[in-house]
């Protein structure tokens, strides 16, 4: 084709195209009408104007291009370090007492030890354990573990209860005239073991403990008597009972509210504290009928 097309009707061409396209081919479009200006063929017009169409193309296709490789180096940043980031341990710390020497095992003097592990990324569980030690009017403290071993304690919670009784008795006895016995029961009751300061022998009698069936308070507290039936107070020895549970009596119930006033009684020296051991955190009628002391144990 030789035909010359009008400036005028050029120039309204090539306005109906730059309209459809970003200002970023702005300076293509000034060249294109100084050409037009220049009585330029329609062949090379419509060249132009497919090529004008080619770049928009290109453009949309690198503006995608650069959008979408952006969005996955963002990811990468993002997610890579947090499945990669390490665990850091959690330090342990430990705080003792000043005035008074918890090596020793000085009255009043205690021990803090906080530690704690990661659940997730940024997320810790932090633990506190206490440990103190007592001043009391007495010089020395007898105590008698009452444990409950029955079915409902099998696993994990024997595992605890047998870690917390021998640190218990770790802290009492240390060649300074303070005894422990202990008593388990489940269906029936047994006496493992009397007063005695012997550490080593009722450390494995502790780890040598197993489970039984159902729970039996009143056959406990029945061997509490027989225990202090031969038992002779003396002036500057206190007599704690510990009686620790995870369940409602089950067998030979409610006998044991009656034996338990009736310790009282026959002994008005002794203190039976109730541990109730992952029970919820309201405290029981069963357990604090048989105690005169009650507190809230959990894992």
């Amino acid at each position: 084709m030789n035909v010359e097309v009008k400036e005028k009707e050029v120039l309204f061409f090539f306005f109906s195209i730059f309209f459809q396209f970003s200002l970023s081919n702005y300076v293509i479009f000034c060249i294109l009408v100084i050409v037009v200006k220049n009585s330029i063929k329609v062949e090379v017009v419509i060249m132009i104007s497919k090529l004008l169409k080619l770049c928009k193309r290109q453009e949309k296709r690198r503006k995608i291009g650069i959008g979408v490789g952006v969005f996955v180096l963002l990811l990468l940043v993002v997610l890579i370090p947090m499945s990669l980031a390490s665990l850091d341990p959690v330090r342990m710390v430990t705080i003792l007492s000043e005035n008074a020497n918890y090596e020793s095992k000085d009255p009043t003097s205690f021990k803090i030890e906080k530690s704690g592990k990661w659940t997730a990324k940024g997320e810790a569980e932090i633990t506190f354990d206490l440990e103190t030690v007592l001043k009391t009017k007495y010089k020395y403290t007898d105590i008698l573990l009452v444990l409950d071993t029955s079915g409902s304690m099998v696993g994990s919670k024997l595992d605890r209860l047998k870690g917390d009784a021998i640190e218990l008795i770790n802290s009492l006895i240390h060649d300074n005239g303070n005894k422990a016995g202990i008593i388990t029961f489940d269906t029936t009751s047994t006496i493992v073991s009397g007063l005695t300061d012997n550490k080593d022998s009722l450390v494995e009698m502790i780890q040598n403990l197993t489970t039984g069936e159902t729970t039996n308070y009143y056959q406990a507290f029945e061997n509490v008597d027989e225990i202090l039936k031969n038992y002779t107070k003396e002036n500057d020895r206190q007599f704690i009972v510990l009686f620790l549970t995870d369940g409602y009596p089950n067998e030979e119930t409610p006998n044991e509210v009656g034996q338990y006033k009736y310790l009282k009684d026959t002994y008005p020296f002794i203190t039976i504290n109730g541990i109730q051991y992952e029970m919820g955190q309201t405290l029981l009628d069963p357990i604090k009928k048989v105690t005169d002391v009650q507190y809230i144990a959990s894992m």
